[in-house]
């Protein structure tokens, strides 16, 4: 391996990107993952898969803890927060 000749942006980069590409998604967007990932641009053209995947994972948390608001983490997955109003989600009990 060679050091120094990554090509893109480093995963903490990507999850500066991705918090700030949240924070302009309209609410009730369906996929959050698909919406942030076309405002990459760019930079996410250029980024590996595998740093995408970690600064995702890395983002939705970040989302669901500093905006709880908005966005609420569901096992793994980052969903819209209803204000307070309870909605079963896809294969979920209601248990």
């Amino acid at each position: 391996r060679r050091a120094g000749y990554d090509i893109g942006p480093s995963k903490a980069e990507l999850v500066r990107l991705m918090a700030r590409a949240l924070l302009q998604i309209e609410p009730d967007a369906p996929d959050l993952k698909a919406a942030v990932l076309a405002r990459l641009g760019r930079d996410g053209a250029m980024a590996k898969s595998r740093d995408i995947q970690a600064a995702w994972q890395t983002a939705k948390r970040r989302a669901a803890r500093e905006q709880p608001e908005r966005f609420r983490l569901v096992g793994k997955t980052l969903r819209w927060n209803l204000g307070g109003k309870y909605r079963r989600e896809p294969g979920t009990h209601p248990w």
